[in-house]
């Protein structure tokens, strides 16, 4: 009996260490006991003889097919840009395709021919991969569905790679030709560094779906380009990472005038690649002074050059904001102008009551002021108390420049000529005038008919140039029109009487990157008033001219400002 019970405990204690036994595996394993028998339990990293990008041979047979899916991106740097993305940011629809064997046909299709989910549009995946979706479910099928998920993915995202590809804009479309040969107004805008937000609502009727927003994630998007520019991507930078890849001369023998992007042409001329680049962006989405009317939380103050303009666009008092930039320090010294708004906020009166008691009411303020008047009261007060600030502002008005580029397009409007803080003062002012969209300039009068053409006169801020056809012009420039295909010119005789009758616009060639050897200028006359134009090489006659972004007139012959023609190697 004793010998019998002996036996019984032996057994039950070897039950007991098997059963560990089986625990202890199980735990290795990384599952538990109970869900051996399940696919949906494989641990992400896998286990001993089975993990992905090691091997499955050691799977259970229920995990086989997730490890050997997973494999698929256990190391993805050699299947390519898109794969790579999509394995980082998508590894679950990815590993969910890769199960199905049809989904993943499908997807290898979309990938390879980044062709566009939008029904209808060129390059349509329907027609592109038709024959693979049909042989696995068609439209409505859960492969076809599978793969969508994974560009949808792709899309918020920002997988460019694996999105449909975009033609390269026109060579005139870019910053540094004034934008002025963009295909339509969505593309001009981001050309000119507008945010992709505000280009949306500037243009409607251009912009893609209105799912394909900031607010959205971008998540209806359907291109590279957009989804790009969406994403905050610059114009050059878009353009360059999402543009159909097409045979270009872009050499020194073309003077680089072929070529078909700014960093193409930068390049083509001899230019560092990674200075070219730089050089080639179109300006920062941060770079941009608003002071904006919901407050400092909807302010963009990252783009503000001088102290003052900083501080009043993060909302700030302007009397507070002088006294903190050392713009009030005449105070102390006493030698603040007798009754000038400075001196009279030296009294700790605020900037309101001191422009008030100065300026009046906005009844004096002339109709292009209005509006300044109206929503900027301090600022733009302060600013026609500070002399060369008004000029300065025309200036600013004029190019519409955005950010730091209102230092270098208008700091020497006044040529010296004006108060220490007037640059600041002005900056201040148009921070605020953005902020409240404040306009000027007139409607645009009757355009002329030149043969099939309607050429439009330029308004400006506080000029005005009447459209003319610019056809018979060569007697009058003195050379044949090499670079102007434009018929329509401007009349510009009346601020700058050296001029021809009709300045053709359009003339050729823009400001090379970082290779321009022609001097820029200051114009003071209208409509530059004050803005410096940079110089360029003509292709009309080899000689230095002047890049007009402002009218659209081009590369202008230095006889219409009366300055002496240089010659300049194209």
């Amino acid at each position: 009996m004793v010998a019998l019970r002996f036996r019984i405990m032996l057994r039950l204690l070897a039950l007991v260490l098997v059963s560990f036994s089986v625990a202890a595996c199980a735990s290795m394993l990384g599952i538990e006991e109970r869900k051996l028998d399940a696919a949906s339990s494989y641990p992400a990293l896998g286990y001993d003889g089975c993990r992905p990008g090691g091997g499955c041979t050691g799977c259970l047979s229920v995990h086989r097919a997730e490890c050997n899916a997973r494999s698929f991106c256990s190391d993805a740097s050699d299947r390519g840009a898109c794969v790579a993305c999509v394995c980082e940011s998508c590894l679950e629809p990815v590993v969910d395709c890769q199960v199905d064997a049809g989904c993943s046909a499908i997807w290898q299709c979309l990938e390879q021919t980044r062709c566009n989910l939008a029904e209808g549009e060129a390059g349509s995946c329907v027609r592109s991969c038709q024959s693979v979706i049909e042989q696995n479910g068609g439209l409505s099928g859960e492969s076809f569905r599978g793969a969508v998920a994974i560009r949808s993915c792709a899309v918020t995202g920002a997988c460019l790679s694996c999105l449909p590809e975009s033609e390269a804009p026109a060579p005139g479309c870019r910053p540094q030709n004034g934008c002025t040969g963009c295909d339509d107004c969505f593309q001009q805008c981001l050309c000119s560094g507008d945010t992709f937000s505000n280009c949306r609502a500037l243009c409607v009727a251009d912009a893609p779906p209105a799912a394909c927003s900031q607010a959205d994630d971008c998540s209806g998007c359907t291109s590279c380009f957009d989804v790009c520019a969406c994403g905050g991507g610059d114009f050059a930078e878009c353009n360059s990472r999402c543009q159909v890849l097409t045979p270009t001369t872009c050499t020194q023998a073309t003077g680089c005038s072929d070529c078909a992007d700014c960093v193409s042409e930068c390049s083509c001329g001899g230019g560092d690649a990674s200075e070219c680049q730089a050089a080639c962006q179109s300006p920062s989405s941060g770079d941009v002074c608003v002071e904006s009317t919901r407050g400092p939380n909807g302010a963009t103050c990252g783009g503000c050059t001088s102290c003052l303009a900083e501080c009043t666009c993060r909302g700030d008092a302007l009397e507070d904001c002088m006294a903190s930039c050392d713009l009030l320090a005449c105070c102390e010294e006493a030698t603040c102008e007798a009754g000038s708004v400075t001196e009279c906020m030296c009294r700790q009166q605020s900037a309101e009551v001191c422009a008030e008691g100065w300026f009046g009411t906005c009844e004096n303020a002339f109709a292009c002021d209005s509006c300044l008047c109206d929503k900027c009261f301090d600022k733009f007060v302060l600013c026609q108390n500070t002399t060369g600030c008004s000029t300065l502002l025309e200036c600013m008005r004029t190019t519409r420049c955005e950010g730091s580029s209102c230092l270098e397009r208008c700091a020497g409007a006044n040529a010296g000529r004006e108060a220490p803080e007037a640059f600041q003062v002005a900056e201040s002012l148009w921070a605020c005038s953005q902020g409240q969209s404040c306009g000027c300039g007139g409607a645009p009068g009757e355009p002329v008919t030149c043969g099939s053409a309607e050429c439009s006169a330029y308004e400006g801020t506080n000029a005005r140039f009447e459209g003319c056809c610019a056809d018979g012009t060569a007697e009058a420039i003195g050379t044949a029109p090499v670079g102007i295909d434009n018929v329509c010119g401007l009349d510009v005789t009346k601020y700058f009487p050296q001029a021809p009758r009709c300045t053709p616009k359009g003339q050729q060639n823009p400001p090379r990157v970082l290779l321009e050897t022609c001097s820029a200028i200051v114009i003071s006359e209208p409509p530059y008033n004050g803005a410096k134009l940079k110089g360029c090489c003509r292709a009309q006659d080899g000689t230095c001219g002047f890049w007009d972004d402002l009218t659209g007139l081009g590369c202008l012959n230095p006889a219409t400002f009366g300055i002496p023609a240089e010659r300049c190697s194209l």
